[in-house]
């Protein structure tokens, strides 16, 4: 019954939070769902999970945010049970219900389904499945490849530990998952993109231009979780959590911290089992009021991101002057406008705008522009950090300005 009411208060909380559903999560499946080449047409720089594998969450039948909402909603209860399955503890099972919306919880991104398989490699670990372990931790690896570290230091505690049939086992649960990989980039001969997006660019490029340090405001805001949990926390577990998340923290922001969460609550809880409840109570109560300070002053509670008003009326406006399949430019604009309006980009070519990512595609994605049959193109006047003279000047000189709303400004191809 306490169990219910802690899960019932951290998924109501989380529901009133504002929700950040990553346009990518939404593209990704659309434009797959055109029978576009991941990696080839469709430039990413994470393996294919479920937004560019064989099955996507299109197929699914994710393909709004309040169905994605949900979502998030199950996968974080999933964890809380699997906490619980693991610690048999309310305190660990409430501190996960206090950290986890704080630390970017209400963000749709591939760290916050990352928690799931860890979670289910470290339930296997305790009882001794070892291929299920790895299974889970290859399916993790393969969702995001910042789980290598993970990987690959359990991988040589086994070969240490000379378990032949326990290093067996787990290997070869790794390598299910990524054979199946192999037979996918395969199926669609794009070892050369594939290779470069998510190897080459990510160790280069990426790490270059994308990389940001934690600021001071951020510091002070995680200051009272992260003291609880360095202070408090059983080395063992708060290692497999670092772990989880180290390859990922070059470009920092707090949806990064989900896969570390769940071992941290584990951490404290199983440190503080034998301890009074007077020291839990007022870990806790610290705790939250920590946390429910700081989600008050950010407010705009109940609201999604991306899906405001403008950008509805934005893609309305676009359907009145596009049939379905119709290529239209969006120069700063969020391409969940594509899937609203049932278009495409054009070229058949498409790479979100980041000043990391056109560093190296800028000339492609104006190329495929002018390759492109394209009427209709949008600006985004308010987006200034990522704007590309090469796009402005060939916008301004093919196309005139029809219509605006808010910072959106529409342009038809000049007569």
């Amino acid at each position: 019954m306490i169990i219910a009411l802690i899960q019932s208060f951290h998924l109501l909380w989380l529901s009133v939070l504002e929700f950040f559903p990553s346009t990518e999560f939404f593209v990704y499946p659309y434009l797959k769902s055109l029978s576009w080449i991941p990696y080839s047409q469709i430039v990413d720089h994470h393996f294919p999970g479920l937004l560019l594998g064989p099955i996507t969450f299109a197929n699914l039948g994710f393909v709004t945010p309040e169905s994605f909402k949900s979502l998030v909603l199950l996968v974080v209860l999933l964890q809380s049970v699997l906490i619980y399955k693991i610690t048999k503890s309310k305190f660990t099972v409430l501190l996960y219900a206090i950290w986890q919306p704080f630390f970017g919880g209400n963000i749709l991104w591939y760290d916050l389904f990352q928690s799931l398989f860890t979670l289910l490699g470290y339930f296997f670990l305790k009882r001794e499945r070892f291929t299920l372990m790895g299974l889970s931790l290859g399916a993790g690896l393969i969702w995001k490849q910042s789980l290598f570290p993970l990987v690959l230091i359990i991988g040589l505690q086994l070969l240490l530990k000379r378990n032949f049939k326990k290093i067996t086992g787990f290997v070869l649960g790794v390598c299910i998952p990524l054979v199946l990989l192999t037979i996918y980039v395969n199926h669609w001969k794009i070892w050369q993109d594939f290779w470069f997006w998510n190897v080459t660019f990510n160790i280069t490029t990426y790490r270059e231009l994308a990389s940001t340090l934690i600021t001071k405001t951020e510091l002070l805001k995680i200051s009272v979780p992260a003291i609880t949990m360095i202070a408090l926390g059983e080395f063992a577990l708060l290692g497999w959590g670092i772990l989880s998340i180290i390859g990922g923290l070059s470009r920092f922001g707090f949806e990064h911290f989900q896969p570390l969460i769940p071992f941290a609550a584990m951490a404290v809880g199983n440190r503080l089992k034998t301890r009074n409840l007077k020291l839990k109570t007022i870990l806790v109560v610290i705790n939250l009021v920590w946390v429910i300070s700081w989600e008050i002053r950010s407010g705009n509670f109940g609201k999604i991101r991306y899906f405001d008003d403008d950008t509805y009326r934005l893609a309305n406006l676009i359907t009145k002057k596009t049939t379905p399949g119709d290529e239209v430019f969006l120069m700063g604009v969020q391409p969940i406008v594509y899937v609203l309006s049932k278009t495409t980009p054009p070229g058949h070519y498409f790479s979100y705008q980041l000043p990391w990512i056109m560093k190296v595609n800028e000339d492609r994605l104006l190329e495929s522009w002018m390759r492109g049959n394209t009427k209709i193109a949008v600006r985004n006047l308010a987006d200034s950090k990522n704007v590309s003279l090469k796009l402005v000047q060939y916008l301004e000189s093919n196309y005139l300005s029809k219509d605006k709303i808010g910072n959106y400004i529409v342009y038809e191809r000049r007569p």
